[in-house]
């Protein structure tokens, strides 16, 4: 699913959540889990994809 999301693309809650739903319904819990993981950064409400998965 990450692979979905563009590097160096900035991204909003909103966008994150209409990417993740398309994988899934409980798309709050997948935002959440990827940034727990270190796949998604989040800062000032903005958010992007990180370089752990390269």
């Amino acid at each position: 699913m990450w692979k979905a999301f563009k590097k160096g693309k900035k991204y909003t809650e909103k966008e994150v959540n209409l990417i993740s739903a398309d994988f899934h319904d409980d798309f709050c819990t997948i935002r959440r889990d990827m940034v727990a993981e270190g796949i998604l950064e989040r800062k000032d409400g903005v958010y992007t994809i990180t370089d752990i998965l390269k």
